[in-house]
């Protein structure tokens, strides 16, 4: 947030973005858009945000998410991108592991998947989330309404929001998920969680020989999971599994 400040202070009718619109292109200067990030960071505050607190962002590249990740910012939040591409199933297990308590969404299509994510999760046990589309068509909630609801929140509030974040040394500037490895590393915690179920029963029951087939079925089971991932993805099997280890 300083660069934007440190900018808008030396030149602010300087042309930061230039965006395309119906008469053609036209350009956005300093002051434009940081009266942009100011107001939108000032409704995520009158909605309640805390210095800190994960705010998802579902959208393709586009103008609007450089403006919302500056006023997530400002307001002292943390974004958490998502794949415009992203299932359901994985864009509940984002918003799940990231504790988000509020999504952008690109447009009325992604805002419906979101919310029937939502309505049908089972990770996310009921949260309410407010999704907040980043178009301005059709009803509110949208960035317009966003903004005119923080028009009672104060420089001087903005200001600390702002400043708290910085100052926290343990809240990151963004947390982004690498959905591939994510899923990948799920299904082995999956499969590995079932072959500790198996261990624990062939302690119990199972005959020497019995254990060493379960273990080795498990074994093979991953081993083709992996050798699969290689072969679609062009890399050996030990990067793979350096891959898998590093995911989050």
């Amino acid at each position: 947030t300083d660069l934007l400040l440190e900018q808008h202070a030396k030149d602010p009718v300087h042309a930061l973005y230039s965006r395309k619109g119906p008469s053609g292109w036209a350009d956005v200067s300093a002051q434009q858009f940081l009266d942009q990030v100011r107001a939108l960071a000032k409704g995520l505050i009158a909605g309640g945000i805390t210095p800190g607190e994960t705010v998802a962002v579902m959208s393709g590249t586009r103008y609007e998410w450089t403006v919302v990740d500056f006023a997530i910012w400002f307001a002292g939040g943390v974004p958490v991108p998502i794949y415009e591409t992203s299932s359901a199933s994985q864009v509940e297990w984002i918003l799940h592991d990231s504790g988000a308590r509020r999504i952008f969404a690109e447009d009325e299509s992604k805002a419906e998947l979101v919310r029937r994510v939502l309505d049908s999760s089972g990770q996310l046990g009921g949260t309410v989330l407010p999704v907040v589309r980043m178009d301005n068509d059709g009803a509110a909630p949208n960035l317009a309404s966003l903004a005119a609801a923080g028009t009672g929140a104060g420089d001087a509030e903005l200001e600390r929001h702002r400043t708290a974040a910085g100052l926290a040394a343990a809240i990151p500037a963004v947390i982004a998920y690498n959905a591939f490895l994510g899923s990948l590393r799920r299904h082995r915690g999956v499969m590995e969680d079932f072959l500790l179920e198996f261990l624990n029963l062939t302690e119990r029951t199972f005959t020497p020989a019995h254990r060493e087939m379960m273990e080795s079925l498990n074994r093979d089971l991953f081993d083709q999971l992996v050798q699969g991932v290689a072969a679609g993805r062009g890399k050996s099997e030990a990067e793979v599994r350096a891959l898998v280890d590093q995911g989050p």
